[in-house]
């Protein structure tokens, strides 16, 4: 993908996770999809990075922790998700198989085990290299109004892109 393609991937990925969100898919033998809103790309360690918050209590939290693999998939302009996203974003992967639920489609990934979504624009191949949790130490105290449970907070991934394709 051209510097110029992924400038162009990295714009619709934010105006998506401002919209409805992006989807976060965990694991490869059962993979889990949730909704995601909250995350960013840059360059970390002279790497491409993608960070993504996923709650404690979150089940992608625990596939996260089990295999150091996830992808990031950005559903597309011509189809938007809409219906799967909020149905990601309430449903819990420890209850229901959400793909399967949804008729989700995957494709296999080219660099990590971890599938990626079909028919979205851009598909995010990240490795993690980095976690840390967060905690209630904020320096703006309106930042707690997203916690609506004591103690249910985030941990930060960082995940080198290994790879970006459309699906």
């Amino acid at each position: 993908m051209s510097a110029i393609e992924q400038t162009n991937v990295y714009k619709e990925c934010m105006e998506q996770m401002k919209k409805g969100g992006c989807f976060l898919v965990t694991g490869h033998e059962k993979p889990n999809v949730m909704t995601i809103g909250w995350g960013t790309t840059g360059i970390l360690w002279s790497r491409p990075v993608f960070m993504v918050a996923v709650r404690l209590s979150r089940y992608s939290h625990t596939k996260l922790d089990a295999l150091d693999e996830f992808t990031v998939c950005v559903p597309s302009a011509s189809h938007s998700f809409q219906k799967e996203l909020a149905f990601c974003g309430v449903e819990s992967g420890r209850e229901v198989d959400k793909a399967a639920a949804l008729g989700l489609k995957f494709i296999p990934s080219e660099k990590i085990s971890v599938p990626g979504i079909k028919g979205c624009s851009a598909i995010y191949e990240c490795k993690t290299i980095y976690r840390t949790e967060m905690h209630e130490a904020f320096l703006e105290s309106r930042l707690v109004q997203h916690y609506y449970a004591a103690g249910d907070y985030h941990t930060l991934y960082f995940g080198e892109i290994l790879a970006c394709h459309q699906a």
